[in-house]
C-alpha cells in the first residue's frame, strides 16, 4: 500500500489529503505464482461470436436505416424546404432593394435603418439563393446535385 500526500493551495489552515493506492506489482495465475504473458504462448485466438461482439461504443450493432442506400431517397424532392429557400431569397431580395432605395436617397430613412435592412437582407438571400441554386441544379440534372443536398427537416 502507497500513502500520498496533498496540500491543497490555499490560504486556509494546510492540513494534507491522505490518499492511499494499492499497487500490485505482479499478476497471480490462480495457482497462486506471479506469471507474464510469455508464460501464456500456448493460448489460441478465438473470434468472439456474432452475438457477442459489438463495435466500440459498448452498443450491439445494427444497421442505422438514416445511411442505408436507397435510389428512391436521393430522387424525392423536399418540397417545404425548397418553399421556404424561395420564401428566404424572396425576402432577402426585397430587404436588399429596400435598403439600396435608402442609401441612394429614392426613399426616406436613416443611414443606420439602410444598414440593419442590408445585414438582414443578405442574412435572408444567401441561404435562399444557396438552397435554391442546388434545388435547381438538381432539377435540371446537372451531375453532382441531387436533392438529398437539401435538408429536409
Amino acid at each position: 500500500m502507497l500513502l500520498f500526500f496533498f496540500f491543497p493551495p490555499s490560504n486556509e489552515k494546510h492540513e494534507p489529503l491522505v490518499l492511499s493506492l494499492m499497487v500490485s506489482t505482479a499478476y497471480r495465475s490462480p495457482s497462486g505464482g506471479p506469471t507474464d504473458m510469455a508464460s501464456r504462448r500456448h493460448v489460441r485466438y478465438t473470434p468472439l461470436s456474432r452475438e457477442d461482439g459489438d463495435d466500440d461504443s459498448g452498443m450491439v450493432r445494427e444497421e442505422d436505416l438514416r445511411f442505408a442506400y436507397n435510389p428512391k431517397a436521393l430522387d424525392r424532392v423536399p418540397w417545404k424546404s425548397i418553399a421556404l429557400a424561395l420564401f428566404l431569397l424572396a425576402l432577402g431580395s426585397v430587404l436588399l432593394f429596400l435598403s439600396f432605395f435608402i442609401l441612394t436617397g429614392h426613399m426616406g430613412g436613416d443611414q443606420s435603418q439602410a444598414y440593419g435592412l442590408m445585414v438582414l437582407g443578405i442574412l435572408a438571400f444567401l441561404p435562399g439563393f444557396y438552397e435554391t441554386r442546388i434545388a435547381y441544379y438538381s432539377w435540371r440534372g446537372a451531375p453532382g446535385y441531387r436533392f438529398a443536398s437539401i435538408p429536409n427537416k
